[in-house]
């Protein structure tokens, strides 16, 4: 399957299931940016894979992309709430 196929495949079959398993892990009540993570997951993905080549497991890339920006995220807002918000 080519990159202009497998994307779309790939959106409609696992997004819904990447946000589930981010609103897991950062609670649900940051399920808008669970999906905000989940989307720029897949625009990293057409990108990336323009240049680089699909990965081996393209589902396990996606999931591991996203829990890596939902870590960071996570790690950015403990930050701010540290740091700026109590000023």
């Amino acid at each position: 399957m080519q990159q202009q196929e497998l994307i779309p495949h790939l959106f409609r079959t696992e997004y819904s299931k990447i946000t589930a398993v981010l609103c897991k892990h950062l609670g649900i009540e940051y399920m808008e940016m669970a999906e905000d993570i989940a989307s720029d997951t897949f625009l990293l993905a057409y990108e990336t894979w323009a240049y680089k080549g699909i990965p081996a497991n393209p589902t396990a890339w996606l999931y591991a992309v996203a829990k890596n920006k939902a870590r960071n995220a996570l790690y950015r807002k403990q930050i701010f709430t540290g740091k700026i918000a109590l000023t």
